[in-house]
């Protein structure tokens, strides 16, 4: 037993960061391809399997702020972890 997990825990634990560690790098190189004016078009018309976000104007609206965090993230600018409520 290591700490408060056991050995297989800890095994699955370290299994998992690495599958999230993957995921994110797979979602943010892709994310890293896309100009501004083709992430609004995406979010906009839709593509592939994403559909369109014309009709909700809470995404439309915010797009910007939207595209500047995730362009954040990909370029390391933004860590990962817990948000918080900018004031």
């Amino acid at each position: 037993m290591v700490g408060k997990y056991t050995e297989q825990k800890l095994e699955e634990v370290v299994i998992n960061q690495r599958e999230k560690a993957r995921e994110q790098s797979q979602f943010t190189s892709q994310h890293e391809n896309l100009t501004k004016e083709q992430f609004h078009r995406v979010l906009i018309d839709g593509r592939g399997i994403m559909y369109s976000f014309s009709g909700n104007k809470m995404v439309v609206d915010g797009s910007d702020d939207l595209y500047a965090y995730l362009k954040g993230r990909s370029d390391g600018a933004i860590p990962a972890g817990d948000l918080t409520e900018m004031k």
